[in-house]
């Protein structure tokens, strides 16, 4: 039964069809997989930029699946050049070749008659592309040429072996043997003893003696290499469809190709230079794919090289260490004709080789990963094949029910930077789901129920969640922060610690206090925390704001910001928090620690979005916080829906308002705010209309 794409009609995931096709296997990114199915068609190279898990490599993966090769497919082989002996001759022939190719070029040799009649038919009724699958030895047929001079080869030692021995050999078996009979017949005293012994010595030394020390001595012996026999460097025997080589991570030699260092390089000991060299990724995802990903990991001489053989669609393999005897050889060029598809992370463009970038962008695409889908009943049952498609990966753990499906699709929520979308950041998720299986196959169950992904996604924290975990409860211990009463410059900002990529990961309460001392000259501002640059221009941000309606009030105090025990403070989200501090202090107004706020100010009041909204509710939920003041511009992205919990605003009066407790100068500081505020945002609409109407 196969289930329509919109529907959760299914009681477990071991009842969803899984897509045949690597392409339709990868959730979301459908710009992505659009733009891989025209680069596949038209043979264009792809640059693959986003986040670690949203299925960079899966769809280059896809890409080679998509690749049409025919029987175009090629293995590439060395043979010695007698001329120059350190320039060995790269020669290519088709893998599986149709008829005319084979006997234009004289291979009919490497086939029986039998499978020269078959391919000749195939090829008369234009099924070359089949030959592989009607052909009872799968050979290809650079693997067919380099057998055939191995059997011509070892034909030819033996011969060579048995004519050696029957003169140089039978002439010395038979003088040792007329010697030790000589010698046992006691002078040949014993004429009938002589005959005997030396007949006897003779079966023995010839066919038993040498022979075995010949044999000996050819095992522990250096050999002597005088092959002219070609070597197989790219062998797509078997390859059903176009080659598809993950080059990430790869060394100069295994990423270009290399040439053995030879020690024995006189005597007759040294390997022939065709013997050494072996192909790179770029030869051998010649006809394919070349996957890099992490592409500014590689060095700029790699790239440029890279650049070489994108460009030429041929590249010499030569030695890569310029210490070894490799380094001397230099081949014909090798085919190098790949599709390159690069991946990496936004700051991996910076690190890019211009032109190899201009290169993709002139003969491809350049592609940024969706992070996030639309949470959409169609994108919802796409998270429910990705389950059951990880499932069947893993094929350790069970099936999941419907509700722990539903459970999974919630974490998906969760993880999004966005109200009303899913995230796409697969591998993470994956990782949930593998846990929820294992703790299902530690309970014995037969499937993985909403409890076992619960308990997982409790469990399976990353270092940072961790982190502030243990910090927050150091804050409780000591009581660093409070949620009930009422104190003057003392107020709880939200903050959330991200991970290495800037994603939000756990939230946190950040208490914050301030502290205003008059003083008779201009004040100054006092910050700690090691604040970064974007919280000290938020702090300069404020002190305009709070001076355009305080006045001189302001002007000559010291202002003391404390981050209360911590270190690092970045962004902007503390800034309603901050002002909210700097007023109360000015005013000794006290300010309700039943209270958490975030949210970004600009020099009007206006209350502006920030991120990590969710994971900064949950950190006041955790801190047994009542109230939460969230931007009015983020009501839609909250996955928390509680009125009785979360406050919207919109402006900073509106954040005074709920935040200062209650006093007799309360309503003349939020009036004096609000007024100026009202004032700012007319003009602002005035001068807004104007300009629609200009344009």
């Amino acid at each position: 039964m196969v289930l329509k794409m919109t529907e959760f009609n299914f009681r477990t995931t071991e009842e969803i069809t899984i897509p045949e096709k690597l392409i339709d296997q990868v959730i979301g990114q459908e710009r992505a997989k659009e733009i891989i199915r025209l680069a596949s068609k038209q043979r264009r190279h792809v640059l693959l930029i986003g986040s670690p898990g949203t299925g960079k490599s899966m769809l280059a993966k896809a890409m080679a699946e998509l690749l049409e090769t025919g029987n175009e497919l090629e293995d590439i082989l060395v043979y010695p050049n007698s001329v120059i002996e350190n320039e060995p001759i790269i020669k290519t022939v088709r893998t599986y070749p149709d008829f005319d190719y084979i006997i234009r070029n004289g291979f009919a040799i490497y086939y029986t008659p039998k499978e020269l009649a078959l391919i000749e038919r195939l090829t008369r009724e234009r099924k070359s592309d089949q030959i592989y699958y009607y052909l009872t030895d799968k050979r290809g047929l650079g693997r067919r040429i380099v057998e055939y001079y191995a059997r011509i080869q070892s034909i030819s030692t033996d011969t060579m072996a048995n004519r050696k021995r029957s003169s140089t050999d039978t002439a010395l078996a038979l003088l040792a043997s007329l010697m030790i009979g000589y010698l046992g017949s006691n002078n040949m005293q014993n004429l009938l003893g002589f005959l005997v012994t030396s007949a006897l010595s003779f079966l023995l030394l010839n066919y038993i003696i040498i022979p075995f020390f010949k044999n000996f001595g050819s095992i522990t012996r250096l050999p002597s290499f005088q092959s002219n026999a070609p070597k197989l460097i790219v062998d797509n025997s078997n390859r059903l469809s176009a080659p598809f080589i993950d080059a990430t991570g790869a060394k100069a030699g295994a990423l270009l190709g290399d040439v053995k260092h030879d020690p024995f390089q006189s005597g007759g000991l040294g390997t022939p230079p065709h013997l050494r060299v072996e192909a790179g990724a770029i030869h051998k995802a010649n006809k394919g794919v070349l996957f890099i990903d992490e592409i500014a990991t590689l060095s700029i001489d790699q790239q440029q090289k890279i650049l070489t053989a994108m460009q030429e669609k041929q590249f010499s393999i030569t030695g890569q260490s310029e210490n070894s005897s490799g380094a001397l050889v230099k081949t014909y060029p090798a085919p190098t004709d790949f599709v390159l598809v690069a991946a990496g992370n936004y700051k991996d463009i910076e690190l890019m080789h211009p032109a190899l970038r201009s290169r993709i962008r002139g003969e491809g695409y350049e592609v940024y990963m969706d992070d996030e889908m639309e949470d959409t009943p169609e994108n919802r049952y796409k998270i429910a094949v990705f389950i059951a498609q990880e499932v069947r990966k893993d094929g350790k753990i069970p099936h999941f029910v419907r509700e722990a499906v539903d459970e999974v699709i919630k974490i998906a929520r969760e993880m999004a930077s966005r109200g009303g979308y899913l995230t796409l950041r697969l591998r993470e998720l994956g990782g949930i789901v593998r846990e929820a299986g294992d703790i299902a196959k530690r309970d014995g169950s037969n499937y993985v129920l909403a409890e076992h992904v619960r308990t997982a996604r409790s469990k399976m924290r990353t270092v940072e969640e961790q982190i502030i975990s243990k910090h927050m409860e150091n804050i409780r211990r000591y009581r660093k922060f409070y949620n009930m009463g009422k104190v003057v410059g003392m107020v709880n900002g939200l903050a959330v610690m991200t991970d290495t990529l800037g994603y939000p990961v756990k939230g946190m309460v950040l208490p914050i206090e301030v502290t205003t001392i008059k003083t008779k000259r201009k004040g100054n501002v006092y910050p700690t925390g090691g604040l970064g640059n974007i919280a000290k221009e938020s702090i300069d941000v404020i002190l305009g704001f709070i001076k355009s309606v305080m006045g001189d009030k302001i002007n000559n105090h010291d202002i003391h910001i404390e981050f209360v025990q911590s270190y690092r403070t970045e962004g902007d989200s503390a800034s309603i928090a901050i002002a909210t501090g700097i007023v109360s202090s000015l005013t000794k107004i006290p300010i309700r620690q039943d209270i958490a706020m975030t949210g970004s100010l600009d020099l009007k009041g206006r209350v502006l979005a920030v991120g990590g909204i969710n994971q900064k509710i949950r950190a006041a939920i955790d801190g047994n916080i009542s109230y939460v003041l969230v931007p009015k511009v983020l009501e839609q992205d909250v996955l928390d829906k509680d009125p009785n919990r979360i406050i919207y605003v919109e402006t900073f009066d509106e954040v005074l308002e709920y935040a200062l407790d209650e006093h007799p100068d309360k309503g003349k500081v939020v009036e004096m705010f609000r007024k100026y505020i009202l004032s700012n945002l007319k003009q602002a609409s005035s001068l807004e209309s104007v300009r629609s109407n200009v344009i």
